[in-house]
């Protein structure tokens, strides 16, 4: 009887962890899809290839920009996470594969927050937001991406002084942080 469990356990073991292989090529493909996408007609087709929608729209909207379609910089600031789950979920793009392609989807972690941060004077209403995600809304950052996400708070700093010292008067969650990056130190805790 306890042989006849294990098989069960094993063989239901093995089909989850196929399924969510099966799920995580689909993602990459869809993203891959999207990234080559000449077109918003080609990037909504794309979209539609999967449901994974976060991931998805924060691919659209960073190639919408890449093609310089209208509205693009706004739709960059709209799928910007609302959550340490989001910013979780995005640092977890570059880990995905397809077709050897690896450092496209590494790029396009880097370079969407690269881009959403040098808008960001344009866009002040965000910059408390941008405290947040470079925070992780709390919770934990791998250390080198804490260190990289604090230079983009630097360099936003050295950019837009006053705003961004206004942003941090209206936040308390994250404002030490947010003063410590903009002096330019990397220790954040």
């Amino acid at each position: 009887m306890k042989s006849v469990v294990a098989v069960i356990v094993l063989v239901f073991l093995a089909s989850t962890f196929i399924e969510a292989q099966q799920n995580e090529t689909s993602l990459a493909q869809t993203i891959h899809s999207i990234l080559h996408a000449k077109n918003a007609v080609e990037i909504a087709k794309a979209k539609a290839q999967n449901n994974d929608k976060y991931l998805i729209d924060v691919a659209g909207a960073y190639r919408a920009h890449q093609l310089g379609l209208p509205k693009s910089e706004e739709g960059l600031f709209f799928v910007l996470p609302h959550s340490s789950e989001q910013v979780s979920k995005l640092y977890s793009v570059g880990d995905l594969n397809y077709q050897n392609s690896r450092k496209e989807f590494v790029n396009l972690y880097e370079n969407y927050y690269k881009t959403v941060f040098a808008l960001a004077p344009k866009y002040p209403k965000h910059i408390r937001r941008l405290f947040a995600v470079a925070s992780n809304y709390g919770g934990e950052l791998h250390v080198t991406e804490g260190e990289w996400f604090c230079g983009l708070l630097h360099d936003l700093y050295e950019k837009i002084p006053r705003k961004y010292l206004l942003a941090t008067a209206d936040e308390s969650a994250y404002r030490i942080m947010a003063l410590t990056c903009a002096a330019g130190c990397v220790d954040t805790e």
